[in-house]
């Protein structure tokens, strides 16, 4: 049994790693088959995985269709944001109340981390990052996040904050397959203000300088889904019309 359920978790993280990178994209097919001879185990730990996934919400069964990676409403996302609001506005007053000089010096460290992807990408001549600087935007922006929401001690809070941010990093970190300065300067000059009210003991400040940044993300994210709605449905109604007409309408237009 203890076997099965190690092999039920590597199959998680497997499937969930290919979530993240974007290898499944939503829409696409989730075949157990598929996945097991990938991994090299048998379908039963695979199928524990995608049900597992499944209560997460990442993925549906369609009938005659199968497992598919879902395509959330924006509805969904911005309900996810406003958790994120709740809980990271709630850990940036505790940061600022009662945090150690040593966790806001890690602060400290992230968000100077931030600053030194920023500077690369600014010095890059069109002004946009590569994909190794685009990972490590991405993991300095979680390490700052988790350092203030750790200054809780809540492993409940952590946890839930952890699902949600993973939930949007899967569905809405596409929008950054190119990382713009704008992107990355922005996130930068967030960090910064949330940074600079905790080290003052400014708890109200932290807190109303964390819904700024958290509140910003969403409307980035709800514009990235709408427009990746509008595409999708263009396709759909693309794909409909006859081979025939597509370059009649096209004179047309």
């Amino acid at each position: 049994m203890s076997n099965q359920l190690n092999l039920s978790t590597a199959a998680y993280q497997h499937i969930h790693g290919k979530l993240l990178s974007g290898a499944l994209e939503a829409g696409a097919v989730v075949s157990e088959l598929s996945l097991a001879k990938e991994i090299g185990i048998s379908r039963t730990p695979v199928r524990g995985a995608i049900q597992k996934l499944e209560e997460e919400g990442l993925v549906e069964r369609v009938p005659r269709v199968g497992t598919i990676v879902r395509r959330p409403s924006v509805r969904e996302i911005i309900d996810l944001y406003e958790l994120r609001e709740s809980i990271e506005r709630f850990a940036a007053v505790r940061a600022a109340e009662e945090g150690s000089p040593q966790e806001i010096a890690h602060m400290g460290k992230f968000c100077r981390a931030m600053r030194d992807v920023a500077e690369e990408v600014r010095r890059q001549p069109d002004r946009l990052g590569n994909s190794q600087q685009y990972r490590r935007f991405l993991a300095v922006d979680l390490a700052f996040h988790t350092a203030i929401v750790k200054c809780t001690g809540n492993r409940r809070l952590f946890k839930t904050l952890n699902e949600a941010r993973a939930f949007i990093r899967i569905f809405c970190s596409r929008r950054h397959d190119v990382l713009t300065l704008n992107t990355v300067a922005g996130a930068y000059g967030h960090h910064q203000r949330i940074l600079h009210a905790i080290e003052r003991r400014d708890p109200e400040r932290a807190g109303r300088c964390m819904v700024d940044h958290i509140r910003a993300s969403s409307a980035g994210a709800a514009k990235y889904l709408q427009q990746h709605d509008r595409m999708n449905q263009m396709n759909e109604i693309n794909m409909a019309i006859h081979d025939d007409l597509t370059e009649e309408i096209a004179d047309l237009i």
